[in-house]
């Protein structure tokens, strides 16, 4: 019975988004979709079900992961998000100036950059943590719409399934 439960927390969910934020993805069934004040927003969050206790552990939220729509041009939130397009090339600005390589990627007639940004971590309860390396992931269409997908130091494997299986739809 105790593997059957564990299986069951393994098989992914699929997630729908609401017709007017045009999106689907699948997530882990051991992780669970956190809501926002603003069902209008489409933005969503993506945590581990035992979050509460992994932050009693830790004190630190490197796991949140979050998927949302963004406004203003595309050059402009790549910015806010830590890209640059440096000497012929897209790099993420990270603390104490440091560059690192960021990567062109394309989901059906969306585009954009992916990298790690270096920042820095803060304790729940008030004071840096340290640096943490995130994930980060912004797009744009024909269109001008621009979204992003920004996750904790250790979401890595969730941000690889989402953007697997991320696709917008309706749009």
């Amino acid at each position: 019975i105790g593997t059957l439960s564990v299986q069951a927390q393994l098989v992914p969910i699929h997630y729908t988004s609401p017709k007017e934020c045009g999106f689907e993805l699948d997530y882990p069934g051991d992780w669970v979709m956190v809501s926002t004040d603003d069902p209008t927003s489409c933005r969503v969050w993506l945590r581990p079900r035992d979050f509460v206790d992994r932050m009693k552990e830790r004190d630190v939220d490197v796991y949140t992961l979050e998927v949302s729509p963004e406004r203003g041009e595309f050059l402009e939130v790549a910015a806010r998000n830590f890209f640059d397009f440096y000497r012929g090339k897209w790099v993420m600005l990270g603390r104490f100036g440091i560059r690192t390589d960021a990567e062109v990627v394309t989901l059906g007639h969306w585009y954009g950059v992916r990298g790690e940004a270096l920042v820095s971590c803060f304790h729940d309860s008030g004071g840096n943590a340290g640096l943490c390396e995130e994930p980060v992931l912004v797009l744009r269409d024909d269109d001008g719409n621009v979204w992003s997908i920004r996750g904790g130091p250790q979401s890595g494997p969730l941000f690889d399934m989402i953007l697997a299986t991320f696709r917008f739809i309706g749009l």
